[in-house]
């Protein structure tokens, strides 16, 4: 059995994150743990059981947001989770620096409910991995309202009815089952389109420092963002208009065809 190098705590006295890190090894987390000088009075409660595919470690006065992002620095594919325990609630989510939505969340111990604290409540929140299977509890015994609601948003946004995309045919069919309670007309999502198309064009301006643009500080991922808003409205409108999939299948098919052909 190798040697834990993280001490064990079971009492704090200030506010620390819980971790749950995917897809990196031991090694690969002690070396990243250790870029912190004062990391022997940071991090605890290491754990990588065997049937796992996770590592999990407490990191003391340490926000969720910047453990996320300093473990996820190990690499493209490493997803971590953090959950924040003192005098808040808050739970964060990355992977590659970014936002990374893979998972499942659902109430558990019949929460949300008001906690002995007056005006605060107790919330469970069970995080499932969606990949692996890897679990984690987030929330506390005093949520504000305002972290209540946080955390029945978050498992509106993924629990049971929530959509999972995992493929490009996940991305289409969600879109067609959302157009059907689309509410706005066909003009008006092609003016839509119009307006996701100039924020596009925005983004790639500023993010390329064009004179005039630098000023917005846009990145090529705002760019992506935009890009990713223009194919939603878009795919949206072609099932607007009564088109299939086949319809989609048989369009791209063509115009690729065409690009590959002239080029």
């Amino acid at each position: 059995m190798k040697k834990n190098v993280f001490g064990t705590c079971d009492g704090w006295s200030n506010g620390y994150s819980s971790l749950m890190i995917i897809g990196a090894t031991r090694e690969q987390v002690i070396k990243k743990a250790k870029e912190l000088s004062d990391w022997n009075d940071v991090f605890y409660n290491y754990s990588d059981l065997v049937d796992t595919k996770c590592i999990c470690i407490d990191a003391y006065r340490q926000v969720p947001d910047d453990m996320c992002d300093l473990f996820g620095s190990i690499g493209e594919n490493v997803v971590v989770y953090g959950s924040w325990h003192w005098d808040e609630d808050s739970f964060a989510f990355r992977k590659n620096k970014a936002d990374y939505n893979n998972f499942t969340a659902s109430f558990e111990n019949n929460t949300p409910r008001e906690s002995d604290e007056e005006g605060c409540f107790d919330v469970d929140v069970l995080i499932i991995d969606t990949d692996t299977g890897c679990e984690m509890c987030v929330g506390g015994g005093m949520c504000t309202e305002d972290e209540k609601i946080f955390y029945e948003e978050l498992v509106k946004s993924h629990g049971e009815s929530a959509v999972t995309i995992k493929t490009i045919d996940d991305v289409v069919l969600a879109i067609k089952e959302l157009t059907k309670s689309e509410r706005k007309t066909i003009e008006q999502m092609c003016i839509k389109l119009m307006e996701e198309s100039g924020e596009t064009a925005q983004a790639i301006l500023s993010s390329e420092n064009a004179p005039g643009s630098e000023y917005k500080t846009l990145t090529a991922e705002d760019a992506i963002e935009e890009c990713v808003d223009v194919i939603i409205v878009a795919t949206s409108l072609i099932f607007k208009l009564g088109g299939s999939m086949e319809d989609l299948q048989s369009e791209f098919s063509k115009k690729i065809h065409k690009w590959k052909k002239n080029q």
